[in-house]
Order: C-alpha cells, then structure tokens, then sequence
C-alpha cells in the first residue's frame, strides 16, 4: 500500500495541533492517524519523539484497520475533531 503523507496545522490556544493524515494512493482517500500538539517553548526532544511514534504506528498497525478514510482531508480531519473532541 502506497501513502502519502500530509501534515495540516491548526493554531490553537497556546499551541499549535498538528494533524498527521495520509492519502491512500490506491483509493484516493485520506485518513487521519493522529494529532500532535507543540508548545512554547518549542522542545526538539518533543518534535523527534512525535515524529517517531507517527512512523512506529504506520509500521505497526495498517492505517486502513484502524480509521475510515474519506474523499476530502478537509473531512477527515472534521471527523476526527468530532470522534477526539480535538
């Protein structure tokens, strides 16, 4: 299975959220796999560590199993707002 990956940003209250989605390039739907938050002051411990548990959860678990995709990423990410209360 091939993915392309797709960070969006969304500033929040003191911090920035992070949606870490990916479009399947066989369907052409896009999924969200999980959300990041970072805070001031910016650590980059924090940074590696998000973006190492972003690729140990694409390893471990098929993306397809665990969320439903969507024709927009526009909805995706509504849909995972409205499931996380994000």
């Amino acid at each position: 299975m091939l993915y392309e990956k797709i960070d969006v940003f969304e500033r929040g209250d003191n911090c920035l959220k992070i949606y870490r989605c990916f479009k399947n390039l066989s369907n052409n739907l896009y999924y969200v796999q999980s959300l990041d938050h970072v805070y001031e002051p910016v650590d980059a411990d924090q940074i590696i560590s998000s973006e190492k548990q972003l690729y140990e959860l694409l390893i471990d678990d098929e993306l397809l199993d665990r969320t439903d995709g969507f024709a927009t990423l526009e909805k995706a990410i509504l849909v995972f707002k409205d499931e996380f209360k994000s």
